[in-house]
């Protein structure tokens, strides 16, 4: 049997918790920046971003900032990971070695 997951934590907690609507088809990077803005945050980009730019398609209307990054995070695969750390209030973008 797989292991259990621990529940993700409580968008609420951190500042993740408001509702907003994407229309976002594009390279990830821009759309991280403006989910920061939005929720003040600050981003934080690791690694060197590849020749060709990951893409990620976002539609939502209504839709909590933490799922939508959870779906941003889904979407780069292998190529990224975002992360949230909520006591610095940083979203960090990593990006793979290529």
């Amino acid at each position: 049997p797989l292991p259990q997951l621990d529940p993700p934590p409580n968008p609420a907690s951190y500042g993740m918790a408001g509702l907003t609507s994407v229309d976002w088809s594009g390279p990830v990077e821009p759309l991280i920046i403006q989910i920061a803005k939005a929720t003040h945050y600050r981003v934080r980009v690791l690694g060197n971003p590849p020749a060709i730019p990951i893409l990620v398609s976002v539609y939502d209307k209504n839709r909590m900032i933490a799922d939508i990054l959870r779906d941003i995070g889904y979407q780069c695969g292998r190529r990224a990971t975002v992360v949230v750390f909520p006591e610095s209030r940083v979203i960090e973008l990593r990006y793979a070695k290529n």
